[in-house]
């Protein structure tokens, strides 16, 4: 029994056992509650983001406006029109204000917040926008389109909704 007691007495000299001035010792971390066999929430999954660009249809079919709603913006001077249920590309416009401008160039800039409302498709093949002399001029209604915009740069791209051309011509 004296070696024991001994041994006792060394050990709380060498200060094995905690004063009560000594903070407590931290308690084994509690383990946070988890729900068990829960699926994992998906992440959903988000469109694109559609820029600062809006193309906006007008009151009279093949009339709309480009709507520039963050800094300034180079865009295609080239239009493509979409005809629904034909999975391409009816026909070409150009991003011009104005008939008969000579050279506008490959690109046109919209201002920060300003809208650029180009003018209005015909509903024809050649002489789509201004007048001019066409042999196979045809008029394309009834249908179904849309206005594509792409950047200058040419790696984004804004749709119109989709609209209905008349059988009569505009």
């Amino acid at each position: 029994m004296g070696h024991s007691y001994s041994r006792l007495i060394f050990f709380l000299l060498l200060g094995g056992c905690p004063k009560p001035t000594d903070p407590p010792a931290d308690p084994a971390p509690t383990p946070k509650l988890a729900v068990l066999d829960a699926a994992p929430t998906p992440t959903p999954t988000l469109p694109p983001p559609r820029g600062n660009i809006e193309v906006r249809l007008l009151g009279k079919p093949g009339a709309f406006q480009i709507a520039n709603m963050g800094d300034v913006v180079e865009l295609s001077r080239e239009v493509i029109v979409e005809r629904n249920g034909d999975g391409g590309t009816a026909l070409t416009l150009q991003l011009i204000d104005t008939c008969g401008a000579q050279d506008a160039g490959t690109c046109v800039s919209i201002p920060a917040r300003a809208t650029f409302t180009p003018v209005a498709w015909t509903g024809t093949s050649c002489d789509s926008q201004c007048p001019r002399p066409c042999r196979a001029n045809v008029y394309l209604g009834p249908g179904t389109f849309r206005f594509v915009v792409r950047s200058c740069d040419g790696r984004r791209h804004w749709e119109s909704a989709w609209f209905s051309l008349p059988a009569a011509k505009l």
